[in-house]
């Protein structure tokens, strides 16, 4: 696993793998975020075939 430390040395010494491992975690955030809210349309949707 990479600590903290490592992670700071490449910010500086490998900005390229920096960026890379920094994209990842944004990647990550956002899929996170966009099943959730697939899983809210979802269930909005079938409550309201529910009520028809």
């Amino acid at each position: 696993m990479t600590s903290a430390r490592t992670l700071q040395r490449w910010r500086t010494t490998k900005p390229e793998l920096y960026a890379i491992i920094e994209a990842g975690f944004k990647l990550y955030e956002m899929i996170e975020s966009e099943e959730e809210i697939t899983k809210d349309i979802k269930n909005i949707l079938k409550e309201s075939l529910k009520k028809r």
